[in-house]
């Protein structure tokens, strides 16, 4: 019986498609300055916000499905979640502005009903999902199966304990099958990310070799005292703009052949730029 109700559970009855970096950029330009506060500098790592546009439509079209919102940091996880139901509800004029956030402990068979219809066209967020018990899995289940297209669901955690959890509880694993992964958000790559879109932000791009060097650069602030954050990576790009812009033969050279530019008319950030030696 379990293993029929499974495979009727097993296809959704939406397909999404990973957003083009133009679709991202679309979309990020018609965020409300509340949303951008929301998500904070997330939004700058264009794969996470692909994932978090895609996760808003997902709840957005009112179908049975939840997302799960996957991060180290339980504050950022909150954060994240708030604003993905922010966003979707833009996009659901029924909205009523109710959302409720619950520990996966404390989530009670008896009492998710009733937290539903309290809900209904609201949002509710069950922070620490890896420790939903069974018999709360099946009555979520069964509820969102009834309920969720007027109730917003999100799981938030980590991935191990959420993916634990959903491999335990079938009747949920295939209600959640949108992911937002944030997990490895401030490391290195997600720096560099930010870097390279505050710098678009400032109409300037990077090239390769300016990448590699902006690497090198954040790798050197770490210590054991210190870990990089955005702050010091928009110090770093601050000073390489300033750099590229002091007057001299290469500068003028670079105007006059236009290597100064890239094709979108953008200033092109250099390895020399980011040089220690030229700060």
């Amino acid at each position: 019986e379990h293993a029929k109700e499974a495979q009727e559970h097993d296809a959704l009855d939406f397909e999404y498609e990973p957003l083009s970096d133009e679709q991202i950029q679309e979309r990020l330009s018609k965020l409300t300055e509340a949303e951008k506060q929301q998500y904070g500098y997330i939004l700058h790592n264009h794969d996470i916000a692909g994932q978090i546009f895609i996760a808003s439509d997902i709840l957005a079209e009112r179908s049975k499905y939840g997302v799960c919102v996957v991060v180290k940091d339980k504050n950022l996880t909150l954060d994240v979640a708030k604003g993905i139901v922010r966003t979707a509800s833009r996009n659901y004029k029924s909205f009523t502005g109710k959302a409720a956030k619950i520990s996966g402990s404390d989530l009670k068979a008896e009492k998710i009903p009733g937290f539903f219809k309290q809900l209904h066209n609201g949002a509710l967020i069950i922070t620490d999902a890896g420790s939903i018990m069974h018999d709360s899995a099946k009555a979520l289940a069964n509820a969102m199966n009834v309920n969720a297209k007027y109730t917003m669901v999100l799981l938030t955690g980590s991935d191990k304990s959420i993916r634990d959890m959903l491999n335990r509880e079938w009747r949920l694993d295939k209600l959640f099958d949108m992911s937002v992964d944030t997990e490895n958000i401030g490391g290195d790559d997600s720096l560099v990310a930010y870097g390279r879109e505050y710098a678009r932000e400032q109409e300037y791009s990077i090239d390769n070799l300016g990448i590699l060097a902006l690497h090198t650069r954040i790798e050197e602030l770490q210590t054991f005292e210190h870990k990089p954050t955005p702050e010091d990576v928009k110090k770093i790009v601050d000073e390489a703009i300033e750099h590229s812009s002091k007057k001299g033969i290469g500068h003028l050279v670079e105007v006059i052949s236009r290597k100064r530019y890239d094709d979108e008319d953008m200033i092109i950030l250099r390895e020399k730029d980011f040089l220690i030696d030229n700060r």
